[in-house]
Protein backbone atom coordinates (compact mmCIF):
# COMPACT_ATOMS: atom_id res chain seq x y z
CA UNK A 1 0.00 0.00 0.00
CA UNK A 2 3.05 2.23 0.76
CA UNK A 3 4.41 1.82 -2.32
CA UNK A 4 1.48 2.55 -4.58
CA UNK A 5 0.85 6.13 -2.28
CA UNK A 6 4.73 6.77 -3.05
CA UNK A 7 4.39 5.76 -7.02
CA UNK A 8 1.12 8.15 -7.10
CA UNK A 9 3.46 10.72 -5.73
CA UNK A 10 6.26 10.77 -8.39
CA UNK A 11 3.51 10.32 -10.94
CA UNK A 12 2.09 13.36 -9.42
CA UNK A 13 5.09 15.43 -9.10
CA UNK A 14 5.82 14.43 -12.44
CA UNK A 15 2.74 15.60 -14.30
CA UNK A 16 3.24 18.99 -12.66
CA UNK A 17 6.58 19.27 -13.89
CA UNK A 18 5.18 18.61 -17.63
CA UNK A 19 2.55 20.72 -16.89
CA UNK A 20 4.56 23.67 -15.53
CA UNK A 21 6.62 23.46 -18.23
CA UNK A 22 3.84 23.52 -21.03
CA UNK A 23 2.29 26.66 -19.48
CA UNK A 24 5.76 28.47 -19.48
CA UNK A 25 6.98 27.54 -22.95
CA UNK A 26 3.46 28.42 -23.98
CA UNK A 27 3.71 31.85 -22.52
CA UNK A 28 7.79 32.29 -23.01
CA UNK A 29 8.81 30.30 -25.09
CA UNK A 30 11.14 27.08 -24.55
CA UNK A 31 14.07 28.91 -25.12
CA UNK A 32 13.34 31.90 -22.72
CA UNK A 33 12.04 29.65 -19.78
CA UNK A 34 14.77 28.11 -17.36
CA UNK A 35 14.22 24.70 -15.08
CA UNK A 36 13.85 27.36 -12.03
CA UNK A 37 10.48 28.68 -13.07
CA UNK A 38 9.39 25.52 -13.49
CA UNK A 39 10.00 24.61 -10.28
CA UNK A 40 8.21 27.44 -9.06
CA UNK A 41 5.80 27.08 -10.77
CA UNK A 42 5.05 23.37 -10.05
CA UNK A 43 5.28 24.35 -6.39
CA UNK A 44 8.51 21.78 -6.42
CA UNK A 45 12.28 22.18 -4.77
CA UNK A 46 14.53 22.48 -7.93
CA UNK A 47 16.75 19.05 -7.17
CA UNK A 48 13.10 17.36 -7.73
CA UNK A 49 13.16 18.38 -11.64
CA UNK A 50 16.43 16.24 -11.52
CA UNK A 51 14.68 12.87 -10.13
CA UNK A 52 12.52 13.09 -13.89
CA UNK A 53 14.56 15.31 -16.01
CA UNK A 54 17.97 15.67 -17.21
CA UNK A 55 17.80 18.93 -17.79
CA UNK A 56 15.23 21.52 -20.14
CA UNK A 57 15.90 20.02 -23.38
CA UNK A 58 15.02 16.40 -21.37
CA UNK A 59 11.30 17.72 -20.59
CA UNK A 60 10.49 19.37 -23.48
CA UNK A 61 11.22 16.00 -25.51
CA UNK A 62 8.92 14.51 -22.79
CA UNK A 63 6.23 16.60 -23.45
CA UNK A 64 6.17 16.61 -26.71
CA UNK A 65 5.76 12.85 -26.98
CA UNK A 66 3.28 13.34 -24.40
CA UNK A 67 1.59 15.92 -26.60
CA UNK A 68 1.92 14.16 -29.92
CA UNK A 69 0.43 10.79 -28.15
CA UNK A 70 -2.24 12.78 -27.03
CA UNK A 71 -3.35 14.12 -30.12
CA UNK A 72 -2.71 11.28 -32.54
CA UNK A 73 -4.25 9.17 -30.67
CA UNK A 74 -7.07 11.15 -30.60
CA UNK A 75 -7.18 11.52 -34.19
CA UNK A 76 -7.16 7.94 -34.66
CA UNK A 77 -10.04 7.81 -32.32
CA UNK A 78 -11.97 10.32 -34.11
CA UNK A 79 -11.27 9.09 -37.72
CA UNK A 80 -12.84 5.49 -36.47
CA UNK A 81 -15.96 7.23 -34.66
CA UNK A 82 -16.72 8.20 -38.63
CA UNK A 83 -16.79 4.93 -39.80
CA UNK A 84 -14.28 4.81 -42.43
CA UNK A 85 -14.97 1.86 -44.96
CA UNK A 86 -11.11 1.50 -46.37
CA UNK A 87 -8.08 2.44 -44.53
CA UNK A 88 -7.30 5.32 -46.96
CA UNK A 89 -10.32 6.97 -45.57
CA UNK A 90 -9.19 6.28 -41.76
CA UNK A 91 -6.01 7.70 -42.49
CA UNK A 92 -7.75 10.92 -44.30
CA UNK A 93 -9.97 11.00 -41.38
CA UNK A 94 -6.85 10.96 -38.97
CA UNK A 95 -5.09 14.22 -41.05
CA UNK A 96 -8.22 16.49 -41.18
CA UNK A 97 -8.37 15.95 -37.43
CA UNK A 98 -4.71 16.94 -36.88
CA UNK A 99 -4.72 19.36 -39.18
CA UNK A 100 -8.15 21.17 -37.69
CA UNK A 101 -6.55 20.25 -34.34
CA UNK A 102 -3.68 22.87 -34.75
CA UNK A 103 -5.66 25.34 -36.53
CA UNK A 104 -7.41 25.71 -33.00
CA UNK A 105 -4.38 24.65 -30.78
CA UNK A 106 -1.83 26.65 -32.36
CA UNK A 107 0.19 26.66 -28.79
CA UNK A 108 0.69 23.08 -29.09
CA UNK A 109 1.57 23.34 -32.62
CA UNK A 110 4.28 25.99 -31.43
CA UNK A 111 5.53 23.17 -28.84
CA UNK A 112 5.75 20.53 -30.79
CA UNK A 113 7.21 22.12 -33.53
CA UNK A 114 8.18 19.67 -36.47
CA UNK A 115 8.37 16.77 -33.86
CA UNK A 116 4.71 15.22 -33.92
CA UNK A 117 6.04 11.90 -34.98
CA UNK A 118 7.54 11.62 -31.51
CA UNK A 119 4.79 9.23 -30.50
CA UNK A 120 5.38 6.67 -32.64
CA UNK A 121 8.93 6.09 -31.02
CA UNK A 122 6.87 4.68 -28.24
CA UNK A 123 6.23 1.38 -29.52
CA UNK A 124 3.67 0.03 -26.92
CA UNK A 125 1.73 3.12 -28.23
CA UNK A 126 2.33 2.18 -32.28
CA UNK A 127 1.40 -1.19 -30.80
CA UNK A 128 -1.96 0.03 -29.71
CA UNK A 129 -3.04 1.38 -32.51
CA UNK A 130 -2.08 -0.89 -34.59
CA UNK A 131 -4.28 -3.46 -32.95
CA UNK A 132 -6.64 -0.66 -32.81
CA UNK A 133 -6.57 -0.42 -36.57
CA UNK A 134 -6.52 -4.06 -37.39
CA UNK A 135 -9.72 -4.46 -35.27
CA UNK A 136 -11.24 -2.26 -37.86
CA UNK A 137 -10.50 -3.01 -40.98
CA UNK A 138 -9.31 -6.96 -40.33
CA UNK A 139 -6.34 -6.48 -42.26
CA UNK A 140 -2.80 -5.25 -41.11
CA UNK A 141 -1.03 -2.91 -42.88
CA UNK A 142 2.67 -1.37 -42.36
CA UNK A 143 0.22 1.73 -40.23
CA UNK A 144 3.37 3.15 -38.27
CA UNK A 145 5.47 3.67 -41.57
CA UNK A 146 1.47 5.26 -42.79
CA UNK A 147 1.38 7.21 -40.09
CA UNK A 148 4.97 8.13 -39.96
CA UNK A 149 5.18 9.31 -43.06
CA UNK A 150 2.05 11.13 -43.30
CA UNK A 151 2.73 12.86 -40.22
CA UNK A 152 6.10 14.00 -41.22
CA UNK A 153 4.49 15.72 -44.82
CA UNK A 154 1.37 16.68 -43.12
CA UNK A 155 3.13 18.50 -40.24
CA UNK A 156 5.77 20.24 -42.42
CA UNK A 157 2.72 21.27 -44.07
CA UNK A 158 0.79 22.45 -40.71
CA UNK A 159 3.83 24.64 -39.44
CA UNK A 160 4.25 26.73 -42.79
CA UNK A 161 0.37 26.68 -43.25
CA UNK A 162 -1.00 27.63 -39.62
CA UNK A 163 2.57 29.06 -37.91
CA UNK A 164 4.07 31.40 -41.15
CA UNK A 165 1.07 31.58 -42.74
CA UNK A 166 2.43 30.21 -46.26
CA UNK A 167 -0.50 27.79 -47.52
CA UNK A 168 -3.90 28.58 -48.03
CA UNK A 169 -6.37 26.39 -46.21
CA UNK A 170 -7.76 25.75 -49.69
CA UNK A 171 -4.31 24.08 -50.81
CA UNK A 172 -4.30 21.92 -48.10
CA UNK A 173 -7.19 19.67 -49.08
CA UNK A 174 -5.35 19.28 -52.01
CA UNK A 175 -2.18 18.61 -50.41
CA UNK A 176 -3.65 15.89 -48.53
CA UNK A 177 -4.88 14.16 -51.16
CA UNK A 178 -1.47 14.19 -53.15
CA UNK A 179 -0.11 13.14 -49.64
CA UNK A 180 -2.29 10.23 -49.67
CA UNK A 181 -1.95 9.26 -53.32
CA UNK A 182 2.24 9.43 -52.33
CA UNK A 183 1.95 7.15 -49.49
CA UNK A 184 -0.83 5.07 -49.21
CA UNK A 185 -0.66 2.32 -51.52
Amino acid sequence: MKETGVIEKKTLKERALLNSAYDLFVKKGINKTVISEITENAGVAKGTFYLYFTDKQDISKKLKIRLSKKIVKEACHKSLENSPEIYEEFLQGVIVYIYDYFKINRDELEILGKSLSLCLSDSEFSDKLAALVLSKFGWENDLNKDLFLLIEALNGIMYSNIMQGRIKDWEVEEIISIILKKYVQ
